[in-house]
C-alpha cells in the first residue's frame, strides 16, 4: 500500500508548561510523526529527549531531531516518531520542565503505508533539524526509494514574516503569531514517484531560519508501480468478419 497521510495542525500559542494538540485518530498501524516549532526563550526543557506524550495508550516516542545549538533568532524545531497502538481519537502533549512560557507550533502527521520497523521507516541520515542566518530554507534529500514521502516545518522569530514554496514543493499551512512565523511545507506530489534527490524548503522574507524535515519509507512493496498490459494478437474466426 502506498503512503497515505493526514496532518493535524495544533494553533500558535504561548504556553506556560504544555502545548497540546487537537485530537488526530490513530490505529495499530499508524506510524505518528509531531513537527514542532517553538521558542527557545529558557532551554530547559524544551527540547528534552522525551517532551511528548499522549492520551490513552502511552506511545513510545523517539527524538528524530532537534535544531542545534545555539538557537537562530529565538527559534528552534524538533522532530519526534512512534508507532500507533491503539484505535482511537489522540492527543498529543509537549511539555517544558519549567514554567516559563513559550510560543509552540506543533502538526502532528499520521502515516499509513510506512515500514513497519522504525529504522528502515526513517532512514537516520534523513532526519534533519537545522538552522542558518539566510533566508532560504532549503534541504537536500535523496530518498532511500521511490515511494518514500517527506514532512517538515520552517520557523523564525518574526510574525510579520512569509514563506513561499520552493519549486515542487506547496506550504500547506503558515501561521503568524505575535512572536514568530511558521511553515509546514511538503512536496507537491507526496510521496514521491523517484528516488532521485529532492530539495525541500521555501523561501522566507525574515533573515534566519530554523527547520525540521524528514523522509518516511514506504512498507516494502509499497512504492507505486506500473505494471505492462499484454495484449493477445487478433484471431479471426471462420464465418465471422
Amino acid at each position: 500500500m502506498p503512503i497515505t497521510s493526514a496532518v493535524t495542525h495544533g494553533s500558535l500559542a504561548n504556553a506556560a508548561s504544555a502545548s497540546t494538540t487537537v485530537a488526530a485518530s490513530t490505529t495499530t498501524t499508524s506510524l505518528v510523526l509531531v513537527l514542532i516549532v517553538f521558542e527557545n526563550g529558557a532551554t530547559a526543557g524544551t527540547d528534552g529527549a522525551t517532551p511528548l506524550t499522549n492520551s490513552g495508550t502511552g506511545m513510545t516516542w523517539t527524538t528524530l531531531a532537534t535544531t542545534p545549538g545555539p538557537d537562530i533568532n529565538k527559534c528552534r524545531t524538533a522532530l519526534y516518531g512512534a508507532y500507533g497502538n491503539q484505535n482511537a481519537s489522540v492527543t498529543y502533549t509537549h511539555t517544558k520542565a519549567n514554567a516559563t512560557a513559550i510560543y509552540r507550533k506543533m502538526s502532528v502527521v499520521v502515516i499509513e503505508g510506512a515500514h513497519t520497523t522504525f529504522a528502515n521507516a526513517l532512514p537516520s541520515g534523513n532526519r534533519i533539524a537545522t538552522n542558518a542566518a539566510t533566508a532560504n530554507v532549503s534541504q537536500s534529500i535523496t530518498p532511500a526509494g521511490s515511494g518514500s514521502a517527506i514532512f517538515g516545518v520552517a520557523g523564525d522569530w518574526n510574525a510579520a514574516d512569509a514563506y513561499a514554496a520552493l519549486t515542487n514543493n506547496t506550504v500547506t499551512k503558515s501561521h503568524n503569531g505575535a512572536a514568530m512565523t511558521c511553515a509546514y511545507i511538503v512536496p507537491t506530489t507526496n510521496p514521491l514517484s523517484s528516488s532521485s534527490a529532492f530539495t525541500w524548503g521555501a523561501n522566507c522574507t525574515g533573515g534566519a531560519n530554523n527547520w525540521a524535515v524528514c523522509e518516511v519509507v514506504p512498507a516494502p512493496g509499497g512504492a507505486a508501480t506500473s505494471r505492462p498490459i499484454f495484449h493477445r494478437p487478433l484471431r479471426f474466426v471462420r464465418g465471422f468478419r
